[in-house]
Formats: structure tokens, C-alpha cells, sequence
């Protein structure tokens, strides 16, 4: 994973923004498939009060409970 002005990126990191800025107002729950270290399910969770994110990767799932 890169570094980029002090953040880490990724692809998938880059495309957080434009998710976040579709979830229709309202929305009431989210599903984060392969949500590695939980920083898209963190986001969601802002803007959405129920947010699940799942992932094969057990350690990634400890570390972003770790981190909610």
C-alpha cells in the first residue's frame, strides 16, 4: 500500500469519496464485501447507522475490529 501527502492508497481507497457520495440519503444500512481493514465500513458508517463488512481474511476482520 502506498503513502500518498501523509495518507496510505490504494485503488480501492481512491474510489472511498465516490461511494460514500452515493449513499442515498435515508439509506439505512450498508454491506462492505471484502471490507479488509474496515476503512470504507468506517466511512459508511458515518453516513449510515448499520454497517456490516465481511471478509475471508480473518486477521484484516481482527484488525478493523480492532480499530472500530
Amino acid at each position: 500500500m502506498a503513502v500518498e501527502n501523509g495518507k496510505r492508497w490504494n485503488h480501492n481507497i481512491h474510489y472511498h469519496p465516490r461511494i460514500l457520495r452515493a449513499v442515498p440519503a435515508g439509506a439505512r444500512r450498508a454491506l462492505d464485501i471484502g471490507c479488509g481493514e474496515g476503512m470504507l465500513a468506517r466511512g459508511l458508517r458515518r453516513a449510515v447507522p448499520h454497517v456490516t463488512g465481511i471478509d475471508l481474511h480473518a486477521p484484516s476482520v481482527d484488525q478493523a475490529r480492532e480499530q472500530s
